[in-house]
């Protein structure tokens, strides 16, 4: 099982391959091909995000866009970007990894927290206060990082599977910590509760009712002290919920579901779901052992783990869904 040790080593030889470049936007353009180049600093492989930052930037359709990117149709991509990029003085800092590939634009008063960083300071935590943990699921790419640590220590038996004959259904605490090294978002960190038996997750509802995370900061007062003592106290709390989680999931086996198809209609029309969401959400409490609220739970937080494996934000909703409402049913 991979460790923060194992990661971070692969983030330092990221780090040791990056450049933050300091430029005028109208000394880029883009050429025909799709490269952007500078009339100091040489040619540049853009990513996808960076054409969305571009597109943002300058109130163009990145769907359409993306389309014609797709299509190998640079041309008509170059023209419309240097038409703007030729009368943009604004400064900017170019992020680049890998040589010469454009990872993404912030603005000159970008606060830098960068992914090597921020896992530094968890890792410290982590050894700190002896906490024994896993590597669940490590997602980078050119906009985000989500880091989930699985905590051994926090845990207890549902006992509601049968393995071997035997009353076996562990239930784990945990934390995931995101992050943007281009600005996308700031540094994020939820609690989590992962289930062994079928591998699904729920997002803890925590903190701030509008984003749902412990912290999601990135301010210019945000110095190096205050990084560490806001994600010390992010973790800690992140682990509390957790405890806290793993007993709501208690009270679930003792609420009875008479109606599971009218349970998921009403969850449906609260939370503006489809109905092909609500044959899913059927079929993956099927596959529940007993008729109760606990199998509701995991109902959704099974649905969002096998239909949206790779489609972060969709798994997120349905899994902070689930939290919502562990927290209604059982508190």
């Amino acid at each position: 099982m991979k460790t923060l040790d194992d990661v971070l080593k692969e983030m330092e030889e990221i780090e040791n391959d990056r450049e933050d470049i300091d430029l005028s936007l109208n000394t880029l353009n883009m050429r025909d091909d799709g490269i952007i180049q500078s009339r100091t600093y040489g040619e540049f492989n853009p990513s996808e995000v960076t054409i969305k930052k571009l597109c943002n930037l300058y109130k163009l359709n990145h769907s359409h866009m993306k389309t014609l990117v797709n299509e190998g149709r640079y041309d008509l991509v170059s023209s419309q970007f240097n038409h703007f990029l030729s009368g943009d003085d604004r400064m900017m800092k170019m992020r680049t990894v890998q040589g010469n590939r454009i990872k993404g634009f912030v603005g000159m008063n970008y606060k830098k927290f960068d992914d090597y960083d921020l896992f530094n300071l968890v890792n410290d935590y982590l050894v700190d206060n002896e906490l024994d943990y896993d590597v669940k699921i490590l997602n980078k790419d050119d906009e985000h990082t989500r880091i989930r640590l699985m905590l051994n220590d926090v845990d207890s038996n549902m006992g509601m599977a049968h393995e071997n004959g035997i009353d076996y259904d562990i239930v784990q605490g945990g934390i995931e910590i995101t992050n943007s090294e281009i600005g996308s978002n700031g540094i994020g960190l939820n609690s989590l509760v992962y289930r062994q038996v079928c591998s699904n997750g729920m997002m803890g509802l925590i903190g701030d009712e509008d984003n749902k995370e412990i912290f999601h900061k990135r301010g210019n007062d945000f110095s190096p002290f205050a990084r560490r003592n806001s994600l010390n106290s992010g973790i800690e709390k992140a682990v509390d919920q957790s405890n806290n989680s793993i007993k709501l999931f208690e009270r679930t086996k003792n609420i009875e579901v008479k109606n599971p198809k009218e349970e998921f209609n009403r969850i449906s029309s609260r939370y503006k779901l489809g109905q092909h969401h609500v044959s899913s959400l059927m079929d993956m409490y099927s596959q529940e052992p007993q008729e109760n609220y606990y199998g509701i739970i995991n109902a959704i937080s099974r649905h969002a783990d096998r239909n949206f494996k790779t489609d972060y934000k969709n798994r997120a909703k349905f899994e902070f869904m689930a939290s919502d409402i562990l927290n209604k049913v059982a508190n």
